[in-house]
C-alpha cells in the first residue's frame, strides 16, 4: 500500500488493484479491521515512500490494448448491477476481432490500471451506430465516478479535437484560462476533419508536463498548457452510442521526432500495429514466418543471404534526385543472434539488386553495426539511412535514445529504380530466431 500525499495505491500480491487521488485524509492511524470471519495478519511494517513507481513515463513503445481482451484496463459503470448472469459493465465493454467495442450506454469508461505522464498516445476509433458522444479522458484524478476530474480529448461527432475540462480540471488554451468549473470547453482550431461514420479515425495526443496537443487524422486541432491534472490513468468513455477503438499505444516523447525541430517532412510511416501498411510487398514471402506481436512486426530469421533472402519487406524508395531523405526503423533482437553473419536492418535496392545495407550483424562473436563495424550490444537499435542523389550516410542510436551516431559514409549509384527493404537473414537452420521491426519512417530532410 502506497500513501503519498493525497494518493493511495493498494497492491495485492504485487498487482496494482486501484488508485485514488486528492484524498482529503492524508495522515493518521492505520487500522486492521475485524468484520465477518477469522483472519490473520503478519509482516506489517512501514517504509519511506521513496522511488515511487508512478506515474509511469514510457521509455519505449507501450501497447495498452493487446487486441485480445481488456488486460491492463479497469471497467467502471456507476451503480453496476448483475442481471441475467452479467454485470452491467460486461454488457457495455467487449473485445472482438482485435477491437474494443462499447455500446455507449450507460455512461462510464474503461481506464488503464496504471498512471502515465509525459507520452505520446495513439489510438483509432470509429462509430458503429449513429454517431453521438465519447471521449478520451486524460489523467483521471480522485476516485472513479461520472465524471472524474480530468482533461477530456473530445470525441463527440464532428467535435473531435475539442478540450473539455471536467470536475474543476484546468488548462490554458488560446491564451485563456479554461476552468475550474464542473464543465469547461476549449474549441478546436479548425473545422471537423473526421471521416464518415463507420470509417476509422486517428487520434494522436501528446502530453508533455502540462502541455497537451490533440491531433486528429494528422491535423493539429488543439493545444493547451498548464494542464491540471498532468498525469494519471487514461480512460475511454462510454457516452451515447456504439463506438470501437483499436491500435492503442504510448510512445516516449522525442521518439521519432524529426531532427530539425519538426521541419522535416514525413513522407511515409508505419508502426505495423496490425499489418504492414500500404505500398509494401513481400519478397519470397513465407506467411508462417512473420507475425504482428505487441504492435510490431516480427520476422523469423531464416537461413539465406542477400540475393535469396526470404520474407524481405520492400517498398519504392523516395526520388533522391529531388532532395535528401532519411529512412528510419527500430530493430529489436527478440532472440539473441548466434549464427555467424546473422543480421537484420535496412537494405537498399538499385535496379532490382541489393547494393547497400545498414544492419546489426553478428561477426566473429560480436554484434556490430555494419558498415563501420561499430559495437552494438543493445537488444534494440534505431537505424537511420540518409541518402542523396549520389551518397549515403549510415547512422544509429542504441535503444532509440540520444543523438544519432554516424557509422560510415559512402557513394550510391545515380538514381534509378530504387527500393528500400527491411529484412533479416543468415539465421540458424536448427533454431527459431525472431527480429522485431517497428517505427518505420521515410523523411524528406530540410535543407
Amino acid at each position: 500500500m502506497w500513501c503519498v500525499g493525497g494518493t493511495v495505491r493498494p497492491y495485492v500480491n504485487g498487482k496494482l488493484m486501484n488508485e485514488a487521488t486528492d484524498c482529503s485524509v492524508t495522515e493518521g492511524k492505520i487500522c486492521l479491521q475485524s468484520e465477518g470471519a477469522p483472519i490473520e495478519f503478519r509482516n506489517i511494517y512501514v517504509e519511506p515512500a521513496t522511488d515511487k513507481p508512478w506515474p509511469v513515463v514510457p521509455t519505449k513503445k507501450t501497447v495498452l490494448f493487446n487486441g485480445k481482451d481488456l488486460t491492463g484496463w479497469v471497467r467502471f459503470s456507476p451503480n453496476d448491477k448483475r442481471t441475467d448472469g452479467k454485470w452491467t459493465v460486461d454488457k457495455v465493454w467487449s473485445v472482438k476481432d482485435g477491437v474494443i467495442h462499447s455500446t455507449g450506454k450507460p455512461n462510464g469508461y474503461i481506464r488503464t490500471e496504471e498512471s502515465y505522464a509525459n507520452y505520446k498516445l495513439h489510438l483509432e476509433w470509429r462509430w458503429t451506430d449513429k454517431p453521438t458522444n465519447s471521449g478520451v479522458l486524460l489523467h483521471r484524478a480522485g476516485i472513479d465516478k461520472v465524471w472524474p476530474k480530468c482533461i477530456e480529448a473530445q470525441l463527440m461527432h464532428e467535435n473531435a479535437g475539442d478540450f473539455w475540462l471536467l470536475s474543476n480540471a484546468t488548462i490554458k488554451a488560446g491564451g485563456k484560462q479554461v476552468g475550474p468549473k464542473a464543465y469547461a470547453n476549449a474549441k478546436k482550431k479548425s473545422p471537423s476533419n473526421e471521416k464518415a461514420p463507420g470509417e476509422w479515425n486517428k487520434y494522436d495526443i501528446v502530453c508533455d508536463g502540462g502541455t497537451v496537443k490533440l491531433t486528429v487524422n494528422g491535423l493539429l486541432q488543439n493545444e493547451g498548457t498548464e494542464a491540471n491534472p498532468s498525469s494519471g490513468p487514461i480512460c475511454l468513455q462510454s457516452e451515447g452510442s456504439g463506438i470501437e477503438f483499436r491500435n492503442i499505444y504510448l510512445e516516449p516523447l522525442g521518439k521519432g521526432k524529426p531532427a530539425a525541430a519538426g521541419k522535416d517532412q514525413v513522407v511515409f510511416e508505419d508502426g505495423f500495429e496490425t499489418k504492414p501498411g500500404e505500398g509494401w510487398t513481400w519478397l519470397r514471402e513465407n506467411a508462417k514466418a512473420w507475425r504482428i506481436r505487441e504492435g510490431a512486426l516480427e520476422i523469423h530469421v531464416e537461413p539465406g543471404v542477400a540475393h535469396n533472402v526470404k520474407n524481405a519487406l520492400v517498398r519504392p524508395a523516395p526520388d533522391r534526385s529531388k532532395g535528401t531523405y532519411a529512412i528510419e526503423v527500430t530493430v529489436t533482437s527478440n532472440t539473441k543472434p548466434t549464427q555467424q553473419y546473422e543480421q537484420a536492418g535496412i537494405t537498399w535496392y538499385h535496379n532490382g539488386k541489393p547494393v547497400f545495407k545498414l544492419v546489426k550483424e553478428l561477426v566473429r562473436g560480436k554484434l556490430l553495426i555494419i558498415p563501420g563495424a561499430k559495437p552494438m550490444d543493445s537488444k534494440s537499435v534505431q537505424l537511420r539511412l540518409i541518402v542523396t542523389a549520389n551518397s549515403w550516410t549510415a547512422q544509429y542510436r542504441p535503444d532509440a535514445k540520444g543523438e544519432y551516431l554516424t557509422a560510415a559514409k559512402g557513394r550510391l549509384p545515380a538514381p534509378g529504380k530504387d527500393q528500400v527493404s527491411i529484412q533479416c537473414y543468415n539465421g540458424p537452420p536448427d533454431a527459431e530466431h525472431w527480429i522485431g521491426f517497428d517505427d518505420f519512417r521515410i523523411l524528406k530532410l530540410s535543407d
